[in-house]
């Protein structure tokens, strides 16, 4: 039992009947996860009524802020904020992806295939060129042949 009296302005603090320190006192709440900084950890006795009067809600938001919850939910709405920020960006990136990069990547992609194409058809005509350079050359030599051999 964890008790406190008030005598001449100056409090004193009890556990299990033998006195004790402020400080231990708050070690002992903190101990077991008790937020002696929470305004709502002791009911005064003039709040008494007032929390007997509370709507179902409101006492439990008492309780939950008493007990440490509502640390927990201030996190929770934080996060889900963070993630609405995220979400956002995330749709903003989607966007610049689909209509900006996206058909600047199909205009490359064409042109690339072009690219390839050309250099296709520039090594066959290369190709084709001493194809046609051996075909002459062998022309003429046969022409030259026939002709040396009229000529005798």
């Amino acid at each position: 039992m964890v008790t406190r009296t008030i005598e001449n302005s100056k409090s004193k603090y009890y556990i299990g009947g033998k006195t004790e320190t402020a400080e231990k006192v708050k070690s002992l709440f903190c101990s077991v996860k008790l937020n002696v900084n929470n305004p709502h950890f002791l009911i005064m006795q003039g709040r008494v009524t007032k929390v007997i009067n509370m709507k179902p809600k409101e006492v439990l938001g008492l309780i939950e802020e008493a007990a440490g919850i509502s640390l927990y939910q201030t996190k929770k709405e934080q996060t889900i904020a963070l993630i609405k920020k995220k979400d956002m960006k995330l749709q903003e990136i989607e966007k610049i992806l689909t209509e900006e990069v996206n058909p600047q990547l199909e205009v490359l992609q064409k042109e690339k295939a072009d690219f390839n194409t050309f250099k296709s058809n520039e090594t066959t005509l290369q190709e084709n060129e001493k194809v046609l350079a051996a075909f002459e050359y062998h022309e003429s030599s046969r022409f030259l042949r026939n002709s040396s051999e009229k000529d005798r």
